[in-house]
């Protein structure tokens, strides 16, 4: 904020483009990769050029889901050790088919290798630690959190389903669309693009469809049992129909109960219209998080990043002149430095705090970060008007 003198009536804001920092960032891991193997993932798919049409961060992010998602059919086979992304796309390309948290995982490790940031979420339908037979394969889902610089917030990607929801054409996090189902405004999200029954299980009809089958039934037979797995998914119907209920009300069901890491905790958000729901560890669909906190409050989830906040303190003022001091703070994982532009001058390395000198007139400070592999972060801008009386 600019600390103002009764009589410095003159010096006032004319623009202020500097929005306060939200929540704790440092929760934030960027990645938890190994660099070495980020990067043989970045050259060897080249992944530059799968982004390279985009003209800001959200639509480069975009083509790189719509890239991930077309490496394979959603299926069961068994992921390599360790999840590696290049031994995924390596099996993929052999006619392997991996599941929801598979296709998360390696578009996660895409974003990291080309220095997005992103973070994978577990999200959950109702009566999930007791679900009806039909859905006891059907209660859970993983998707991917990715910030956005252009839009300034969290934003959902489902590389499995190729799709994210907006509102007024703005990208939504989980927690918003957690929101809006919870309280029957499920109307206003816009699921782009819209998924149909048609569309999932397209994927299993012709020649694909038997070998299909025969994984989700040995799937559902180690988990549940015979019985189970002849009942409820043994055949194409059966498919089906389990694919129309996971879509169904553009899978926002699954968004009752949403698990978001930061830092070495995970937040699980229940409110009085949900209460916490029973993890029942013995149940063979259900994992255990022992990190996990119960919250009703965003901001610990939900913090800002690759944010510049500006900070104005008058330190010296005469008739010619005023002198500013400028503090920086900052919000973006992996901080490299500052870059400041005074008056719409090129921009230039600059320290976290120093003396600025205000001539009558207009004054601009614009500033941004840079992370460690070069990329910048959100510009803030002040504009600051001096006249003497």
């Amino acid at each position: 904020m600019l600390d103002r003198f009764s009589d410095l009536r003159s010096l006032k804001i004319t623009r202020y483009d500097n929005a306060d920092i939200i929540g704790d960032h440092t929760g934030f891991n960027k990645n938890s990769y190994d660099q070495t193997k980020l990067d043989r993932l970045k050259e060897e798919y080249d992944l530059q050029s799968v982004i390279r049409a985009g003209e800001t961060d959200w639509d480069k992010m975009v083509f790189l889901r719509k890239w991930v998602n077309s490496r394979w059919i959603h299926g069961w086979s068994r992921v390599p050790e360790g999840g590696n992304a290049v031994d995924v796309l390596k099996a993929a390309e052999r006619g392997e088919a991996f599941a929801c948290g598979t296709y998360s995982s390696v578009f996660h490790q895409c974003c990291c290798a080309l220095g997005f940031c992103a973070r994978l979420i577990s999200i959950l339908r109702d009566k999930s630690d007791i679900p009806e037979p039909p859905d006891a394969l059907n209660t859970g889902h993983v998707v991917v959190e990715v910030w956005s610089d252009h839009y300034c917030k969290w934003a959902v990607m489902d590389t499995d389903l190729n799709c994210h929801y907006e509102t007024n054409g703005i990208p939504l996090d989980a927690y918003e669309i957690r929101e809006a189902w919870l309280s029957g405004k499920e109307e206003k999200i816009d699921q782009i693009p819209l998924i149909t029954p048609e569309d999932r299980i397209s994927d299993v009809s012709g020649s694909k469809g038997k070998e299909y089958v025969q994984n989700f039934y040995a799937v559902a037979k180690k988990m549940m049992g015979k019985e189970f797995a002849q009942k409820y998914h043994s055949n194409i119907s059966h498919i089906q129909a389990n694919a129309t209920r996971f879509i169904e009300h553009k899978t926002l069901p699954y968004y009752t109960y949403i698990i978001v890491p930061a830092g070495n905790k995970r937040y699980m958000f229940a409110e009085k219209n949900n209460a916490p729901m029973l993890l029942v560890n013995e149940y063979p669909i259900q994992r255990a998080w022992p990190d996990i906190k119960w919250t009703s409050d965003p901001s610990k989830a939900y913090f800002t990043l690759n944010q510049t906040f500006i900070s104005l303190k008058v330190i010296d003022d005469t008739k010619s002149a005023v002198r500013l001091m400028v503090k920086l703070s900052n919000t973006t994982p992996d901080f490299r430095e500052y870059l400041v532009s005074i008056d719409h001058s090129d921009w230039k390395t600059a320290r976290d705090e120093f003396v600025w000198d205000i001539k009558q007139g207009i004054n601009t400070i614009r500033a941004l970060t840079v992370n460690r592999s070069g990329g910048k972060g959100i510009e803030s801008r002040i504009s600051v008007e001096y006249e003497l009386y």
